[in-house]
């Protein structure tokens, strides 16, 4: 089973108390109808090597986390925004490489594409790096390397054409009860 599956099966078993107790971080949820199917998704988690989204994904080299395209009869795509590397530090980076918190393996993402940034009150930033396909907050581009996007549980956030809702765990566990038919 794929964690994004497990996420789904979590919302259901769970009450929005227990789901959110379990899980404090804030969510990337692909959009249904426009899945990131380019997208080669891994699934960064408590730095543990993770199952993929397809069960026919398989590891490369030991610690290397490899997963086929999302499929559209699969549960949705769900990325936990949380920093996994070493030092500790409020920004959690994505991109396409092993060495962000948040990988996203597809040729629209760049090496490192972009930076979420907590702050006091849970302030909830995002900063593109640079990157060449753009990184979008609720359809406006992010000007790169000089601009913070302030997000809300809800805002819609594009790396190049993948887009995604950046979901707090309350709300996340809303949207995912409502993905089962």
């Amino acid at each position: 089973m794929s964690l994004s599956a497990e996420f789904v099966i979590q919302a259901q078993r769970l009450s929005r108390d227990a789901f959110a107790a379990q899980y404090k971080a804030p969510f990337l949820v692909g959009i249904a109808g426009r899945p990131p199917t380019a997208a080669h998704a891994l699934i960064p988690m408590d730095g543990v090597v993770l199952e993929s989204l397809d069960l026919s994904a398989t590891t490369r080299n030991p610690g290397e986390r490899v997963a086929a395209p999302p499929r559209a009869d699969k549960a949705p795509l769900v990325l936990v925004v949380q920093r996994l590397k070493q030092p500790p530090s409020p920004l959690v980076s994505v991109g396409r490489t092993s060495k962000n918190d948040i990988v996203i393996d597809s040729p629209l993402i760049s090496k490192v594409h972009a930076f979420f940034k907590f702050g006091h009150a849970r302030l909830q930033q995002i900063y593109d790096a640079g990157s060449i396909n753009g990184t979008y907050v609720d359809g406006r581009k992010l000007a790169p390397r000089s601009e913070f996007a302030t997000l809300s549980s809800g805002s819609v956030i594009r790396f190049g054409s993948l887009e995604f809702l950046f979901l707090h765990p309350y709300d996340c566990w809303e949207h995912l009860r409502g993905s089962v038919p």
